[in-house]
Parts: C-alpha cells; structure tokens; sequence
C-alpha cells in the first residue's frame, strides 16, 4: 500500500459530518475519497463505503439509518438520495417549527411579565 493510499484511507476513517457543510456536499466529499482509493486499486464495494458513511454521521441520523440498514438496499446512489431527502424534510420541519417555538417564547415571556406585575402590585398593596 502506497503511503498516499494510507493517508486517503486515515482521512476517509478520520472523517464525520460535523454539519458546518450541507449534507450532499459531504457526502460528495465522502464519495470522492472512496473514488480516490477505488483508483488506486482498493476494492470498495459499494455496501462497505455506505457502511462507512453511515457510520460517519452524527446520532441526530439514527433512525434514517436504521432504515436504510433495513431495507437491506446499500447501494450508494440510493442512500445518497434517501439522505438528502431525510435532511431536506428535517430543515422543512424545523424551518415550519421555528414561528411556532417563537410564538410560544413570546406567550410564555408575556406571561412572566404579566406575573411581575402582578407580585409588583401586590407587595405595594401589603405594603400600604
């Protein structure tokens, strides 16, 4: 083994979506990497480097993973785009989800306040 192929393969080990980069563009970087070592004569078959990209991902993943793993289909193609599906509907949600937690912040400081006020104005009734 080639010390480049050695230092590809530690980067490819080394690496996890640490989300300061869009999904696809790690994956893409990922896929590179394998394709690098793939031309350098290692045989990678397509489940092994889905299994090592799954592996890479951070606990938020978890149950994507697990159905992928069970439907039994690694193929990287596929697994790619049942990801990127997964992460667009995540930021969907979140994005939809985001007025609504702001409402609530809103309400609920409201309604602190609201009780301030209301303790203000009974020790100042108590104390006169």
């Amino acid at each position: 083994m080639r010390v480049d192929t050695i230092g590809i393969h530690q980067q490819l080990m080394n690496k996890r979506f640490d989300e300061t980069i869009e999904l696809d563009v790690y994956i893409n970087q990922f896929g590179d990497l394998i394709a690098k070592l793939r031309m350098r004569g290692r045989t990678i078959q397509d489940t092994e480097a889905v299994e090592m990209l799954l592996a890479s991902l951070p606990r938020r993943f978890d149950a994507i993973i697990s159905i992928i793993v069970d439907s039994g289909n690694l193929n990287w193609a596929r697994v790619r785009e049942k990801l990127i599906s997964h992460e667009a509907r995540s930021k969907t949600r979140d994005e939809e989800e985001e007025p609504k937690n702001q409402a609530m912040l809103t309400k609920s400081r409201c309604q602190d306040n609201g009780k301030s006020d209301k303790n203000y104005q009974n020790k100042n009734q108590h104390q006169n």
